[in-house]
């Protein structure tokens, strides 16, 4: 007997992560608040500029949490390969 074919498609944890977004924005005002947003996960804050990582069903509120701060530059990529495998295989899941 031939076994079925499994399922096609990444793993449900890396496409969770896969369909996050990295940010990066230089803002007029503090940003340690967009930490309380849903979502939001990774904050840094440097000065006037903060990473994070976001989910990507949150990304409206947290990109409007963004503008209420002033933003003067804004980058935004997906997930890196390295990022999806430390996630999938890091100790925090």
């Amino acid at each position: 007997m031939i076994a079925p074919h499994p399922p096609r498609g990444p793993a449900p944890a890396a496409a969770s992560l896969a369909a996050g977004t990295s940010i990066t924005a230089t803002t007029d005002r503090p940003a340690a608040e967009l930490g309380a947003l849903p979502g939001v996960h990774g904050l840094v804050v440097d000065g006037d500029v903060v990473r994070l990582e976001v989910d990507a069903d949150e990304l409206d509120t947290v990109l409007a949490g963004l503008v209420r701060l002033g933003v003067r530059a804004l980058t935004s990529r997906p997930p890196t390969l390295e990022e999806l495998f430390l996630h999938q295989y890091s100790d925090d899941r």
